[in-house]
């Protein structure tokens, strides 16, 4: 196979499974920096994983994740579980997502992502890629289907490949290594597997070999100014490929991107005065090249040598996210010098380490289904604070929050959405347009309202715009170009 067939097949299937959006850049204004970036336009990041480091003004920053670092691009071989017995073959899942199966690789932190249209009881349906690069899909009678494996039928060819027949006529090919196999081998060149498609149209059903999403990348600290309390706080978060936001960029490759709001962290309208200062990733640090400011921290000049009370060290829960099970926590040190703890979460094997500096807090999320967890934190082996997680509080404000399409101005060629909240409190919203790529921000008014309209460009009458919060999607409109304001 030559690179160029490779480049092309790889960013054919990224344009079949990309999985979501963006959500950076937005309009600040105009001061959008690139840390690390010379003179000559040619910008700088970490070698290990991350490519650029962005600032919008003081209010957002986004890490750009290598593609080869998110994605492996193995050669050779992986293994998949399976279970091939009287004509029935059970493949192990890892998972599924809105648009591709996981199928496990055995002694690997990966999977392969088949591209799905439906999974069900009677069938699956997978994306194949013609030879002409346009896209179809096949059909797989499904004979049962649970949590961790689907079964489908199949004939072994000469010990050598397995014939998974297909609704209509045809069949899929697996590779196979004899009757008696507990796995099959799939060869994966790039990081892409293919599995060839016998019909009258032919073509190959694509599988990308991807990092668990369990599987962390980087750990990064945000520096960050609360303006509320007047100090500099530090925001510490695991990121894994869950975080990341996928989109393609104009040249047809893949942009994998971590993105941070500060004012959406601090649940405050934009221009509040929160600030972000620097971001560092595995130990390197990139300064805001923004004119932020440098706000003190609270107090005076700080013993770094003096000792530390722990009484004055607590544990505090902040809020949660049911729907990503994720509660949020932050740890307040009072003393004079910074220290570092560790924490644990309750009947789980989760822990780590949490630095705080002198007078101030570090932010730290745990795993933590529906939102429910038990944390406790230890210096030199003594329990300092345990705290339950706050799920009165919600970290992304999914409920309670109205938005619709309201009409289409043909003249203007714009698109006027409405958003309200019932949660009293003045919020600012990122929001995107699918179909011309706008992005911008809308803040909903702590008033009598606890509303507000904003206008999109809409060229050809058609515009859905996402709301996100914190880099979530919360709620999505569309709309209909035939109601005119």
């Amino acid at each position: 196979m030559t690179d160029e067939h490779r480049i092309s097949r790889r960013r054919s299937l990224k344009g079949i499974a990309a999985t979501g959006a963006l959500v950076g850049g937005v309009g600040f204004g105009a001061n959008t920096v690139s840390a690390g970036e010379k003179k000559d336009g040619h910008e700088t990041g970490d070698e290990d994983g991350i490519t650029k480091v962005e600032f919008n003004e003081c209010y957002s920053t986004t890490v750009y994740f290598d593609e080869e670092f998110v994605t492996p691009a193995a050669d050779g071989y992986v293994e998949v579980p399976i279970t091939a017995k009287d004509g029935s073959l059970t493949i192990s899942l890892a998972g599924t997502t809105d648009n591709a199966i996981l199928l496990p690789t055995e002694g690997g932190n990966t999977y392969l992502a088949i591209p799905t249209l439906r999974l069900d009881e009677d069938y699956l349906e997978l994306v194949v890629q013609n030879d002409d690069d346009s896209t179809r899909s096949i059909k797989i009678p499904v004979e049962g289907k649970t949590e961790d494996a689907i079964t489908v039928p199949y004939k072994l060819k000469d010990g050598s490949y397995y014939k998974i027949p297909l609704e209509g006529g045809g069949y899929m090919k697996l590779p196979a290594v004899g009757k008696k196999a507990k796995s099959i081998k799939i060869p994966v060149d790039d990081g892409m597997a293919t599995f060839p498609v016998h019909d009258d149209e032919g073509g190959f059903v694509p599988a990308q070999l991807v990092r668990r999403t369990d599987d962390y990348l980087k750990r990064i600290r945000v520096r960050t100014y609360n303006a509320t309390r007047g100090r500099i706080e530090t925001v510490q978060k695991t990121v894994t490929a869950d975080d990341l936001r996928v989109y393609q960029k104009p040249d047809g490759s893949t942009a994998y991107a971590w993105t941070f709001n500060v004012f959406q962290f601090y649940d405050s309208p934009l221009g509040d005065g929160d600030k972000i200062l620097s971001v560092t990733a595995n130990g390197k640090t990139f300064d805001n090249p923004n004119d932020c400011g440098s706000k003190p921290s609270k107090g005076h000049d700080y013993d770094k040598d003096g000792k530390v009370d722990l009484g004055k060290v607590s544990l505090i829960p902040v809020c949660v996210d049911a729907e990503t099970d994720m509660a949020r926590f932050r740890v307040e040190n009072g003393n004079e010098k910074p220290i570092t703890v560790v924490y644990g979460v309750d009947d789980t094997s989760i822990t780590g380490q949490v630095t705080v500096k002198p007078k101030s807090t570090t932010y730290f999320e745990v795993p933590a289904p529906d939102g429910e967890a038990l944390v406790g934190i230890f210096y030199d082996g003594e329990q300092i604070d345990a705290a339950r997680s706050a799920t009165e509080t919600a970290c992304i404000p999914r409920d309670r929050l109205g938005f619709d399409a309201r009409c289409y101005d043909p003249d203007a060629k714009k698109a006027r959405f409405y958003v309200r909240s019932g949660a009293h409190a003045e919020k600012t919203f990122v929001y995107r347009v699918a179909e011309t790529g706008e992005t911008g921000t809308v803040t909903i008014p702590d008033d009598l309202t606890n509303a507000e309209v904003f206008w999109v460009t809409a060229p050809d009458g058609e515009a859905t715009v996402t709301l996100y919060y914190e880099g979530h999607p919360v709620a999505t409109a569309t709309v209909d170009p035939k109601e005119h304001c």
